[in-house]
């Protein structure tokens, strides 16, 4: 589709405008919820003086207002730039001020990470700061307050807006939210990767990028998504997170389970509480799932997806978890796909069709693939080591 990001996602969530979308800590958005939200924060992006073009960094772990935000900003037509909260302060700093970033959102729980940083540009970007409590359910708020006493302590050099405040905005905004002015060939998305040297590397994605990628997943995936369930604990700001387990399940009608930080027992026990269908995540993750005693135990038939990428799955673990979900009751096998940030993230996979043990499938579709002598643009033979070419 020639479209935008956020197009694509609202084109296919108003088939389904009463389905949950979104679900954190038990607290659930509608998708005519989750679109209503993204609107209003669109238009009090635009209030605040953000506008096309202009880059906006996102320092957040999965909570609701990340997956807002990241929306709001391709609705406006401006940048996401996705930072892991977990990096030095002096890594961070460096990917706002690099980006030349607007603004920056990010959650209370890690504002520490910024709160000392005098910047170096001329303009400061603003900060948009975001609180978890606001995003649990009614009944978890007074445990959440007890575990997290203490004030928000902020820099005053900062230009803080609170994420309530920033919705007010919009409240009180007579402006009409333009219609959306992106191209499919706009920059939308900046992902980090190490590459080949270690070094951090901001990606530049454009929403055909990210909306040609959401269509080749969910058609390798082989599975209709509509009213189903997606355990999305891999993080925002990792394509295999955002693209995958946020942008794809949203656009083809499933709700994500948002986890904000992984507790393998936490997150074991989600699966099997809440019947996950869709489960994505490094082979660590599935390690642990297939130690868990429901796992050998219980009916699995609701299980319909498992995929594994970012690191080589052990033979033995895929051939382990493939009798326990035969066991199970559950027709899905675990899928192993091979993919890096240059292409969103997964390009190849092992089709429903055909799932080949130790191997990472075949490319997605409209994805071409070849293996060639290192430097060159020529091809080996089957069998011969090279360099993988990729073409999307």
């Amino acid at each position: 589709p020639k479209c935008t990001i956020f197009e694509q996602m609202k084109h296919n969530a108003q088939q389904y405008p009463d389905l949950p979308a979104i679900n954190f800590q038990n607290k659930k958005y509608s998708f005519s919820e989750t679109i209503e939200t993204i609107e209003n924060l669109a238009k009090a992006l635009i209030a605040i003086g953000i506008k096309k073009g202009d880059t906006i960094s996102i320092v957040s772990p999965n909570t609701p207002q990340g997956v807002f935000m990241f929306y709001a900003i391709n609705r406006i037509g401006a940048i996401a730039n996705m930072i892991h909260p977990l990096l030095s302060t002096n890594e961070i700093q460096q990917f706002i001020e690099s980006t030349d970033s607007a603004a920056v959102f990010i959650m209370d729980v890690v504002y520490n990470k910024i709160s000392d940083i005098r910047w170096k540009s001329e303009k400061a970007p603003k900060i948009i700061i975001g609180k978890v409590i606001d995003a649990l359910p009614f009944y978890l708020k007074p445990l959440f307050a007890l575990k997290n006493k203490g004030t928000l302590k902020t820099n005053s050099l900062h230009d803080i807006i609170y994420w309530n405040d920033l919705i007010k905005t919009a409240a009180k905004s007579t402006a009409q939210l333009p219609s959306c002015t992106g191209k499919p060939e706009d920059l939308a998305v900046i992902l980090y990767s190490g590459g080949t040297t270690g070094v951090q590397k901001g990606v530049m994605l454009t929403n055909y990028n990210i909306t040609c990628y959401a269509v080749q997943a969910f058609e390798a995936s082989g599975m209709d998504t509509v009213g189903k369930r997606c355990l999305t604990v891999l993080p925002l700001f990792h394509g295999f997170g955002i693209a995958l387990c946020v942008h794809t399940m949203l656009s083809y009608g499933a709700c994500i389970y948002l986890v904000p930080v992984y507790d393998f027992n936490k997150c074991n026990s989600l699966v099997f509480k809440k019947k996950l269908n869709f489960l994505c995540g490094v082979p660590a993750f599935f390690e642990t799932l297939s130690r868990h005693p429901k796992f050998e135990s219980e009916d699995l038939s609701f299980i319909d997806c498992l995929i594994s990428g970012g690191d080589v799955l052990p033979v033995k673990l895929q051939n382990r978890i493939n009798k326990q979900l035969k066991k199970g009751g559950s027709k899905a096998e675990i899928r192993e796909a091979y993919g890096q940030t240059e292409s969103v993230t997964g390009c190849c996979i092992n089709p429903d069709f055909k799932n080949v043990i130790g191997s990472v499938g075949i490319p997605c579709p409209d994805i071409e693939s070849k293996i060639v002598e290192i430097g060159t643009c020529k091809e080996v033979p089957l069998g011969t080591d090279g360099e993988l070419c990729l073409s999307g």
